[in-house]
């Protein structure tokens, strides 16, 4: 840190852009404990604290980070009724793990999962993005609200949102409620846990399931329920779904492959592999399970 520090600066290229920004966050911290002060180093503009910018470099920096919904529809779905939305968001699964996606970085990883890569090579994915967090809370916030996470280890917005019963913005789910969908979160995983049994509700999920709605599974340990037995349970809340005239939003989040892994003693295949590596084989079968069953 010290190195980036004292390293020479570029006359051509904007002072933020050549600044530490671990470097910025420790300075500003310590500022601010001194002020006696309380620190958010993520204000409206998304920008972090502490960075000497000027007003016009400040203007391109938000440009930058603004939202654009203006356009074409990426994709065309081909009929005029509202249609059903489903987020699958698995556990500790990055684009590393699926060929189509990391081939074009140059990154390798000894785990595979074949179905998610045949997703990603005959539909629309990225493989070039960015993640802020590595915290289940702050992704699913940034999500769900479409706004930056807290860059800091302060608490994060979701566990502000929870405590607090109420939020300022608007999130995806409340959104499409409004508008008439039916809305579901599903986790293998308690609720309890990062305070999601509180968030949920609060940015517009009607119902919200956690560990305690599972009365089968493959496997469980504290985490929750293996990911076939979740993706099982799914399938019968979007029959329930599907009952109702309604479009429905429903959101859910595995935690197989979250440490240390859910792998059933039933299965047998990878048997040469560490459990690690199996529960991604693992998931991404139940994936496969799962969406076969959706379009059925």
């Amino acid at each position: 840190m010290m190195a980036v520090t004292f390293w020479p600066t570029r006359i051509k290229t904007m002072p933020w852009r050549q600044q530490s920004a671990l470097i910025e966050v420790f300075v500003a911290s310590a500022q601010a404990l001194a002020d006696d002060t309380t620190l958010d180093l993520i204000g409206e503009s998304g920008i972090l604290a502490g960075i000497d910018v000027s007003y016009a470099e400040l203007t391109i920096v938000n440009q930058a980070f603004a939202s654009d919904l203006a356009g074409q529809r990426r994709i065309d779905i081909g009929r005029t009724e509202r249609p059903n939305v489903l987020l699958i968001l698995l556990e500790g699964v990055c684009g590393a793990h699926i060929e189509a996606i990391c081939r074009p970085t140059g990154v390798k990883s000894n785990i595979s999962m074949p179905y998610l890569d045949e997703l990603a090579r005959t539909n629309l994915c990225y493989s070039n993005f960015l993640t802020h967090q590595g915290q289940t809370n702050r992704g699913l916030y940034s999500i769900l609200a479409g706004d930056f996470p807290r860059l800091t280890t302060a608490i994060p917005k979701m566990a502000e949102i929870a405590g607090s019963g109420k939020t300022t913005r608007s999130f995806l789910p409340e959104v499409l409620r409004k508008n008439g969908y039916s809305t579901a979160y599903i986790q293998a995983a308690p609720l309890g846990f990062m305070m999601k049994d509180r968030f949920m509700p609060v940015v517009g999920f009607q119902t919200v399931l956690g560990d305690a709605s599972f009365d089968h599974s493959y496997k469980h340990n504290e985490w929750g329920v293996d990911d076939l037995a979740f993706f099982e349970k799914a399938i019968d809340q979007l029959k329930a779904l599907a009952v109702k005239s309604d479009p429905w939003f429903v959101t859910l989040l595995t935690v197989g492959t979250h440490h240390p892994f859910l792998v059933p003693d039933s299965y047998k295949s990878h048997a040469d592999e560490t459990e690690r590596i199996r529960s991604f084989y693992y998931a991404d079968e139940a994936l496969k399970w799962f969406l076969g069953e959706c379009e059925s």
